[in-house]
C-alpha cells in the first residue's frame, strides 16, 4: 500500500482518459466571466458526489488515479484519495488514512478563500471542485485553479454547445505555457471533463479529468476520531497493520454482502447504535463453523447483532462460494472481502494468523479483539461479550 505521500504525488500527474467532446452550437461567443460564475454557482453550498478518473501522461508514461469528491449543503468538502480521506470544517482541515486508525492530521483553514489555504497544506490538486467549493462564489475567475500546470489560468472563450441531447459549455484559457479546456454540462453547468496541456523546455505534459456525477448521498464527511493521536505531518498518516485496538472506532471494512438483497440497517457490517460481534476468518479456516454457532448461542440477542465477514481471493470462487454457505448455515448475517490487507490484517497480530473476533460497543467502539485461540474458550469469549453490553 502506497504512503500517503505517494498518492497524492501521483494526483499531481493525473492524466484522464477524455470522454467524447461535448458538440459546440452555431451560437454567439459566451461571456467566459460569466461561464465561470455558473460553474461556481453549480457547485456553491450544493450537495454532490463525483467521482474523477484521472492520468498524468509525458512522452515516456503515463500513469492514472481515481479520486472521491462530496460535499454538502454548508459548503464543506471530503476528498477520498485512495486510502487518504481530507475533509474540511469551517475553521479547518483534517485528514485520515484508512489503514491507520490510530492517528489524525488537522491543519487550520480560514480565510474567505479556503481553496488558498487548503493549497497551503496540501500539494495543488487537479480537482476543479476544490475551488468551486472554498472559494467564494464571487470570487475572481482566475483565481478557479483547476491544475497544478494551470495556476491562473486566464480564461479567454466559452463557447454554447451541447452533449447527449443536454445544454453545454466549453471553456478555454492559457496560462503561461499551458492550455486549459473545461467543459460542463447543465444549467448551471456541472463538470464533466477539464483537461490541461503544458510546454516546458521540450516536454509536453497533460493532465485530463474525466468527471462522473455518482448517484449516491453524500453521507458524513468527517471520519470517527475517537482513540486517534493527532500527527504533526500529513506523510505520518502511513498504514499500520495491524492497527486497530480496543479503545478505537470501528471503521468502514470494504465487504459486500455475501447475500445479495435490499440493503437496510439490519444488514450493515456493523450496526447502528447496537453492540455487535464480528467474526473476521480467511476462507477455508478450520472451525469457523463451530466458532460461528458458539458466538451466535452465547451473544446476548437482539441485544448485540452478530456478523461474519470471510477474506478470499477475487478468482477462487470455490472458497467464496464455501464461505457463504458456512455462513448461511450458522445462521449469521454474512460479508465477503477479497482484500486481507484492508480487513483482516488490520487486526491480526502476525500474518499466520488466521480468523480474530472484535466485539464492539453500541457507539462503534472496539471493546476487545480475541484471536481464534481465544475466541475458542468458552470462558474468554463470556469475558468479551460482557464488554459489549
Amino acid at each position: 500500500m502506497r504512503p500517503p505521500i505517494r498518492t497524492l504525488a501521483t494526483c499531481l500527474a493525473l492524466a484522464f482518459a477524455a470522454p467524447s467532446p461535448a458538440q459546440p452550437d452555431a451560437k454567439a461567443p459566451l461571456d467566459p466571466a460569466h461561464v465561470v460564475a455558473q460553474f461556481r454557482k453549480a457547485y456553491h453550498k450544493r450537495p454532490f458526489v463525483e467521482s474523477l478518473d484521472i492520468t498524468v501522461r509525458t512522452a515516456s508514461e503515463t500513469r492514472r488515479e481515481s479520486a472521491v469528491v462530496r460535499a454538502n449543503i454548508k459548503g464543506e468538502l471530503r476528498l477520498e484519495l485512495g486510502d487518504l480521506i481530507i475533509w474540511t470544517e469551517p475553521a479547518r482541515l483534517l485528514a485520515v488514512h484508512r489503514l491507520n486508525a490510530g492517528a489524525f492530521f488537522q491543519a487550520p483553514l480560514e480565510g474567505p478563500d479556503r481553496a488558498a489555504e487548503f493549497a497551503r497544506v496540501l500539494p495543488p490538486l487537479p480537482i476543479p471542485q476544490i475551488a468551486l467549493v472554498l472559494q467564494p462564489h464571487d470570487a475572481a475567475p482566475s483565481l478557479w485553479t483547476v491544475s497544478p500546470l494551470a495556476a491562473s489560468p486566464h480564461w479567454d472563450t466559452a463557447t454554447a454547445a451541447h452533449r447527449a441531447k443536454k445544454p453545454a459549455v466549453v471553456l478555454a484559457g492559457t496560462c503561461e505555457q499551458a492550455t486549459v479546456r473545461v467543459a460542463g454540462v447543465g444549467d448551471p453547468p456541472q463538470l464533466v471533463f477539464a483537461d490541461t496541456k503544458s510546454v516546458r523546455n521540450d516536454l509536453t505534459t497533460t493532465i485530463s479529468a474525466d468527471i462522473t456525477r455518482l448517484d449516491e448521498p453524500v453521507g458524513k464527511l468527517e471520519a470517527d476520531l475517537r482513540g486517534r493521536t493527532r500527527v504533526e505531518s500529513l506523510t505520518d498518516l502511513r498504514p499500520l497493520t495491524p492497527d486497530l485496538r480496543p479503545g478505537l472506532g470501528m471503521p468502514d471494512l470494504i465487504a459486500e454482502p455475501a447475500t445479495r438483497g435490499p440493503k437496510d440497517a439490519s444488514s450493515a457490517l456493523t450496526p447502528l447504535g447496537k453492540p455487535a460481534v464480528i467474526v473476521i476468518f480467511r476462507g477455508g479456516t478450520p472451525g469457523i463453523d463451530n466458532l460461528l454457532r458458539s458466538v451466535r448461542a452465547q451473544a446476548p440477542t437482539p441485544a448485540a447483532s452478530v456478523r461474519a465477514l470471510a477474506v478470499c481471493p477475487l478468482t477462487d470462487t470455490k472458497a467464496r462460494a464455501a464461505a457463504i454457505a458456512l455462513m448461511n448455515a450458522a445462521g449469521v448475517t454474512g460479508f465477503i472481502s477479497y482484500s486481507e490487507a484492508t480487513t483482516l490484517a488490520r487486526f491480526a497480530p502476525s500474518d499466520e494468523q488466521t480468523a480474530v473476533v472484535i466485539f464492539t460497543d453500541g457507539t462503534g467502539l472496539v471493546q476487545a479483539i480475541l484471536p481464534l485461540s481465544q475466541a475458542n474458550d468458552p470462558a474468554t469469549l463470556k469475558q468479551a461479550l460482557e464488554r459489549c453490553k
